[in-house]
């Protein structure tokens, strides 16, 4: 049986097509999808119900030491492979990169603490190359870092220190992320900002972007304050490759694509978002602390926090997106905590090909031979990292 550990990823755009007026296709007889043309971007409208693959997944390799103990630190940006089927985890907790061999064993460390001379400060995210060159982006050290597989530096960019969130990766001639920007309108209320963002030299190109109202509310359990979005609130949910980014950002169920030039595609379903009440907003905060402190988690009452915090009317249609080396696209979609999230695959042209079947691993990366890296639970409740091969037959 597939154990699965479920890692958010994040939202998404709707732009409505009746206001395109240009050729519009059916792409092939029975594909159910339509095709047309808006001032150069092509919109992808798959109409096909949900469908589900026949794809069958056979594990070949489990990493279960030397992973962060705590699953949910893992997911999209933590692990890699390389074309030799090694595995890459990032661990922020010991400032390292993990690598394994194409069984699961441990080979070496990459990293560790030390800073820029000999080591890394604040790892939050990475990128394994085909070749196994491991770009990772360091918070700390502000500097977005090349490494081979002997733990040698071999490329580095500086970035602006506290401008650039978790996530930060080459791709279209230069580098992808998201600035963010926090401020302040009075004692209870402020504006957040993030931006998806493109950088080729001097030139930026904003590709997405949301936009939160944010509330400040207490914990009295702990004396705290915490500032936050409402609960449900759309957020970036993006990936790269090489010459591609998608990214979803607003609340219905369109993922967009750019290239090198700017936007070029709109892959688009037509599933409703659906509606978020006070009860559902309660269930989703559970009974977990809502901040981490120095000194520990600290909760409060869920009621009391939806009341002060807010939420949004509804849930985001997509929740995450991931691509493959062939840019085959994998959309998880919005779903509540209690919820296993459906995925669906679309070809690189942007077809819906169908929704992955119940229990199949929920997929944080791929390896450059179409395998599915996969976080789940082990038996006491600890990480455990594992590459599927696909049957993909349907």
């Amino acid at each position: 049986m597939i154990r699965r550990h479920r890692v958010t990823l994040l939202s998404f755009p709707l732009v409505i097509v009746a206001a395109i007026a240009v050729s519009a296709c059916v792409d092939e007889p029975g594909s159910f999808v339509v095709r047309a043309d808006s001032a150069g971007v092509e919109i992808v409208q798959n109409t096909r119900e949900d469908y589900a693959l026949r794809w069958r997944f056979e594990e070949r390799a489990r990493v279960s030491d030397s992973l962060p103990a705590d699953p949910s630190i893992l997911g999209p940006g933590h692990v890699g492979a390389d074309s030799m089927g090694r595995l890459y985890v990032l661990d922020p907790t010991r400032q390292r990169i993990a690598v394994f061999d194409s069984a699961g064993s441990f080979l070496r460390a990459i990293g560790g603490r030390g800073g820029l001379a000999d080591g890394l400060d604040t790892p939050v995210s990475m990128t394994v190359r085909p070749g196994g060159v491991v770009e990772v982006f360091d918070m700390g050290l502000a500097r977005l870092l090349e490494f081979t597989l002997e733990g040698e530096v071999v490329g580095q960019r500086p970035l602006a220190t506290g401008e650039w969130g978790w996530r930060v990766r080459s791709a279209l001639d230069g580098f992808v992320g998201v600035r963010r920007h926090d401020s302040v309108r009075t004692s209870d209320s402020g504006l957040s900002v993030r931006r998806l963002v493109s950088v080729m030299g001097p030139d930026t190109l904003e590709l997405a972007r949301v936009r939160w109202e944010t509330a400040t509310f207490t914990l009295p359990a702990c004396g705290l304050t915490a500032t936050a979005e409402p609960l449900f609130s759309p957020r970036l949910a993006w990936d790269a490759a090489a010459r591609l980014v998608v990214v979803a950002a607003e609340v219905e169920y369109v993922v967009n694509w750019f290239g090198g030039a700017g936007q070029t595609r709109s892959i688009r379903r037509p599933l409703l978002p659906r509606l978020t009440s006070d009860s559902i907003a309660a269930e989703e905060l559970g009974d977990g602390p809502s901040v981490v402190t120095p000194t520990g988690p600290c909760g409060g009452n869920p009621s009391d926090e939806v009341r002060q915090r807010g939420y949004a009317p509804r849930l985001p249609a997509v929740s995450g997106v991931l691509l493959e080396q062939d840019s085959t696209l994998w959309v998880v979609r919005g779903h509540f905590r209690s919820e296993d999230p459906a995925v669906d695959v679309f070809t690189s042209g942007g077809v819906y090909l169908g929704t992955l079947p119940a229990g199949a691993p929920l997929p944080v990366g791929f390896s450059p031979a179409g395998d599915v890296l996969a976080v789940e639970r082990g038996p006491d409740d600890t990480a455990e990292l594992v590459r599927y091969a696909v049957d993909r037959r349907r």
